[in-house]
């Protein structure tokens, strides 16, 4: 199955930019006010959409810095439905798909992205590399992986946007742009909302929460582990997407403890 996703412009970096665009992706010029780019990319959309071609999209347009869900974009999801007729085309069906990670490869890149003075140059950006490459390559096994932590991704309901639109009687492709706009800022806080509820629960910002939670007050590791059950129990009774059973073991929130504090120490 093709997949075709939106990229900020954050990633355009050497190597990560090739590594991207090997796997489907497409670069968005965030704020750009080209009219020529933004109708070519309007009609890339429309055309993908049309085809049935499987698109990935982040709706807050990057990834989060804080943990929190960031305000949605609506220029894609406005690209995709401006021209949908619910009754005469084919199905458009959204996904909301929930992703975590304990920890990710651009992250140095993100927390300096709005002080240019702090990017990395080529010769840094090849130097990490490859120190990367060494780690990964060279390293034995157990040492390759345990620095990149967890990642996890939850699936929710899926919305149809046949029975969307025709349960609220609209006609998206029939709309005034200010009309539209309003629908289509009523879809994405469902479809934010959907989000909140799958994201998943993962060791290492779990542990921070606790940390920050204590604030300067000593903790021993098993006070810590003790924390992250109490946190994660709460989180499930307020509709995580987690059940008691898959919380996370105690050798599991260790082998997070002792990747911070590795972290810590480089």
């Amino acid at each position: 199955m093709t997949l075709s996703y939106a990229v900020g412009e954050w990633a355009r970096i050497f190597p990560l930019e090739m590594l991207i665009r090997a796997m489907g992706a497409f670069f968005v010029r965030r704020g750009s006010q080209d009219p020529l780019y933004r109708k070519v990319l309007e009609r890339y959309v429309a055309m993908a959409t049309q085809s049935g071609v499987c698109q990935a999209v982040f709706l807050e347009g990057g990834l989060s810095r804080d943990g929190m869900l960031g305000e949605p974009k609506l220029g894609l999801l406005d690209y995709i439905l401006r021209h949908y007729d619910w009754k005469t085309d084919r199905d458009v069906v959204f996904v909301p798909v929930g992703i975590n990670y304990d920890r990710v490869l651009e992250d140095e890149n993100l927390l300096a992205w709005d002080r240019k003075e702090a990017r990395l140059t080529t010769s840094q950006h090849l130097t990490k590399l490859w120190r990367f490459l060494r780690i990964n390559l060279f390293a034995g096994s157990r040492k390759r992986w345990k620095r990149y932590g967890y990642a996890s991704v939850n699936f929710g309901v899926p919305i149809s946007m046949r029975s969307y639109s025709e349960e609220r009687g609209i006609e998206f492709n029939h709309l005034e742009k200010e009309q539209r706009i309003v629908k289509v800022i009523e879809l994405a806080e469902s479809l934010m909302q959907s989000l909140r509820y799958v994201m998943p629960i993962i060791p290492v910002p779990i542990i921070c929460a606790v940390l920050m939670r204590a604030g300067d007050k000593p903790r021993t590791s098993l006070e810590i582990f003790g924390d992250c059950d109490t946190l994660i129990d709460e989180m499930i009774e307020k509709g995580a997407a987690m059940k008691a059973d898959e919380k996370p073991r105690q050798r599991t929130l260790s082998r997070s403890l002792d990747m911070l504090l590795s972290l810590i120490h480089i």
